[in-house]
């Protein structure tokens, strides 16, 4: 394998591997037809005809362009969909921080109570009168 082969994977691709090209022994990747987005297969394994670029049969597309027939956004709309997506992807990450956290407390929480119960069990037992 090339070391320093590197590309970006823009789709929030959660692939856990790439395959290998036998051939040239580098990660196969696939450039969408439609937007022109450098991504692994399996962020482009949907096809579909692209008539408008004179595609009349199916060629892939990524999971952003599938289904898209028309032109292919501008920058200026691409980059409004990626800040857009950004923020979204930031609000998950902090909803998921919190969640995090308030899981933790509610543990602390509850070995809290588990322990003053524990103490109190063993208080309650010590000062209890013995049987004779």
């Amino acid at each position: 394998m090339r070391v320093g082969f590197s590309f970006a994977m823009p789709l929030g691709c959660s692939a856990v591997f790439i395959r290998v090209s036998p051939h040239t022994n580098s990660p196969s990747i696939v450039v969408c037809r439609r937007c022109g987005t450098v991504a692994c297969e399996l962020c482009t394994s949907n096809k579909q005809p692209l008539p408008i670029y004179g595609y009349a049969t199916s060629v892939r597309v990524c999971r952003d362009c599938h289904g898209q027939t028309g032109p292919v956004p501008t920058a200026a709309q691409r980059a409004e969909r990626a800040a857009h997506h950004d923020a979204e992807e930031e609000r998950k990450q902090i909803a998921r921080r919190e969640a995090q956290s308030r899981d933790v407390a509610t543990k602390r929480a509850m070995e809290s109570e588990d322990r003053k119960a524990r103490i109190r069990a063993d208080i309650a037992s010590k000062s209890a009168p013995k049987g004779r």
